[in-house]
């Protein structure tokens, strides 16, 4: 899953004034044809003509992400605490998510501009987490090479 979520990419815009859909300002969120070509059944042909995205859907995948990336994460960090990723600047940067993400499991429903946000935010927390412990992977291997010569 984590594979095909580092392909996405979260972005933001500026509506145009005459975009035929329902947004103004400033966005936050993914390309939808950069979600259809990994996740086809999360991109729908709308009225208007644009792709639309189903972001709960979307969301869900992330979330199954992160589960999968906490789960390589912690077999790392088991035997060797490195401490990379729980510093305080990490921790600041992912509260308004974390306050969304809460929001969402309460039941209650984000605003449309929040939620592609939240995705937009995911996927690039997914990407940069997922690429920290490829690191502590890599870091890793030799130590596993030299307790098979010793």
């Amino acid at each position: 899953m984590t594979a095909r979520i580092r392909r996405l990419r979260g972005v933001s815009w500026e509506w145009r004034r005459d975009a035929p859909v329902e947004g103004t300002g400033r966005e936050a969120g993914v390309i939808a044809q950069e979600v259809q070509s990994v996740f086809p059944e999360l991109v729908k042909r709308l009225p208007h003509g644009y792709l639309g995205v189903d972001y709960r859907g979307l969301t869900a995948r992330i979330a199954a992400a992160v589960v999968e990336l906490r789960a390589r994460f912690e077999s790392l960090e088991a035997p060797a605490a490195t401490g990379e990723l729980s510093d305080a600047g990490a921790k600041r940067d992912l509260g308004p998510v974390e306050e969304a993400l809460e929001r969402l499991r309460s039941g209650e429903d984000l605003k449309r501009a929040d939620q592609t946000a939240l995705v937009g935010a995911l996927i690039e927390a997914v990407k940069e987490l997922d690429a920290r412990i490829a690191a502590l992977e890599r870091e890793r291997v030799p130590d596993s090479d030299r307790e098979r010569e010793g």
